[in-house]
């Protein structure tokens, strides 16, 4: 009969990163561990940039200028080459779509600016042209993109965080990879592979 305990290593594991964390929290500030729980539970108090029109023009320059400071970034320059030479809509230039990426590193345009290059990579990588020019839908998805999310282990809930953010669950273990051979585009997809262009 096989026991249901987990194994020792397991909760060894387990216990040193409860520990671990448990000393990076202890080391921060009351303010900053206040601030890391707000965030982590959707419930922080706005930025100061979000109160003025002006407030979010400037952030939206200085997310363009720390774009334009970024050497490589393939995925950007062809949206921006689709919609000045071919008169392609993308939404890459969209205030709204911009704002997404400054509120989610706390309007720090230099973070910024790296994740959304880093999504559009993902973007491009698995959609192709079109990830750049609209918002992915289901058909876009390849046959392992449908089989990660019919696992159900991560989930796009219906609402939103106070400030608009996709809010993903994540359910199971964390290593479900889906390993193909080496020569297919899609090897070793992970949910969050999957699922990061959506956020």
């Amino acid at each position: 009969m096989e026991s249901s305990q987990p194994d020792a290593p397991m909760m060894v594991a387990n216990a040193s990163a409860d520990v671990i964390l448990a000393s990076e929290l202890n080391n921060m500030t009351v303010k900053d561990r206040t601030h890391v729980f707000e965030e982590i539970h959707g419930v922080a108090p706005l930025p100061e940039q979000e109160y003025s029109k002006a407030s979010l023009r400037k952030s939206l320059d200085l997310l363009s200028e720390a774009l334009d400071k970024i050497t490589v970034k393939p995925a950007y320059d062809e949206a921006q080459r689709m919609a000045r030479e071919e008169k392609v809509h993308t939404f890459v230039n969209n205030d709204s779509f911009r704002l997404k990426f400054l509120r989610a590193e706390q309007f720090d345009p230099q973070l910024a600016a790296e994740r959304m290059v880093r999504n559009l990579h993902l973007l491009y990588r698995y959609i192709g042209p079109k990830g750049l020019q609209r918002p992915i839908v289901l058909s876009d998805l390849d046959e392992i993109s449908i089989e990660v999310m019919k696992t159900g282990s991560f989930q796009l809930l219906q609402s939103r965080d106070q400030v608009g953010r996709r809010i993903g669950v994540r359910i199971g273990p964390l290593g479900l990879d889906f390993n193909t051979n080496e020569t297919s585009v899609s090897t070793q997809r992970s949910p969050e592979k999957t699922f990061s262009p959506l956020c």
